[in-house]
């Protein structure tokens, strides 16, 4: 299991390409654990999207209702737990399915990038 996840995420994460995700309720796990997350496809493409040296930002775009909320902070919650800085995500409230979440990785501009 360490390998994997080592495999998939740096403590140096960054983006190297832009990725654009759903995640269904129906694919999150009754009982959330590491190894059951890891499997999911969404967060693989995620974790994957963040290797390398550039900046990013992970936006995960939830329903604007308290358990959209909830299940945005929690997914958060469990990317920081795979390395993910916790400022290098953005919770969104707006138009989503119902019962998805959008999450996408997109370069962070600073003044030093081209």
């Amino acid at each position: 299991m360490a390998a994997l996840l080592g495999s998939l995420v740096s403590p140096t994460v960054s983006a190297s390409t832009d990725i654009d995700v759903r995640l269904l309720r129906a694919q999150w796990p009754a009982e959330p654990s590491t190894r059951a997350l890891l499997e999911l496809e969404p967060i693989q493409d995620v974790l994957k999207a963040v290797t390398g040296e550039k900046r990013f930002v992970v936006r995960i775009r939830h329903a604007p209702d308290e358990a959209g909320g909830d299940w945005g902070s929690e997914l958060m919650v469990w990317l920081i737990a795979f390395g993910i800085p916790q400022d290098a995500i953005a919770l969104e409230a707006g138009a989503v399915e119902p019962q998805a979440l959008q999450i996408w990785v997109e370069p962070r501009q600073s003044a030093g990038d081209e």
